[in-house]
């Protein structure tokens, strides 16, 4: 798969080659340097809370399995943390509470593949990639919600996901079962967060006007 096969290939090119400029010393250096501090970065966003995954979502989902009803504390829950609050909820009640803040890194791992392939299906270049690759990581707006107890990372990743096919679809014609695909993701990014359904919906009607119309 492009996003994982981009994944894989970025650590092994600091092995390549001796005579590339990957391989000076110094920069093989800033290198291993910098993917130490992303590694250890990730791992310290998991040992935390932040002040809202503490007083509203994570919150919430513990109250949830604690009292094994399904009830929201704060009406904005309704739109912002709709079926994510129960699957949080599941995880707290069979897992534990550290397995459930785990949950966050699948999101986490699908968005950065799917951002991978995403570039790579737009033609984007390995630098590029790699580039990208190096934003997402040092990104905290994406390192914080690891292991964060908040969910989005989870609600968005479906709906990244739908948005690759539609441009493999523009691309390659992938048949009608496609949509149906697409329909599915965006439907999970929607119920999972109904915040979602405004831009959602909007990203794709607009996408589809302008397939329709160039």
């Amino acid at each position: 798969y492009p996003g994982i096969r981009m994944i894989k290939n970025i650590p092994l090119s600091l092995f390549r080659n001796q005579q590339t400029e990957s391989a000076k010393p110094f920069t093989r250096f800033l290198e291993l340097a910098s993917s130490a501090i992303i590694i250890v970065a990730l791992l310290y966003s998991s040992a935390r809370l932040s002040y809202d995954a503490t007083g509203m979502y994570f919150s919430n989902a513990k109250l949830i399995a604690l009292s094994e009803r399904i009830q929201y504390f704060f009406d904005f829950l309704l739109v912002s943390s709709l079926h994510i609050g129960i699957q949080y909820a599941a995880l707290i009640k069979i897992f534990g509470d550290q397995a459930a803040r785990m949950y966050s890194w699948i999101g986490g791992i699908v968005t950065l593949v799917f951002s991978l392939a995403l570039g790579e299906k737009l033609g984007l270049s390995r630098k590029a990639l790699t580039l990208l690759q190096v934003m997402i990581l040092t990104s905290t707006v994406f390192v914080d919600l690891l292991g964060d107890g908040k969910i989005d990372l989870q609600t968005s990743a479906p709906m990244l996901a739908a948005i690759y096919w539609m441009v493999a679809d523009k691309q390659i014609n992938l048949g009608r079962g496609v949509y149906f695909l697409i329909g599915l993701l965006a439907g999970f990014s929607i119920i999972s967060r109904l915040f979602n359904a405004f831009l959602a919906l909007l990203f794709i009607g607009l996408f589809y006007l302008w397939r329709l119309y160039s």
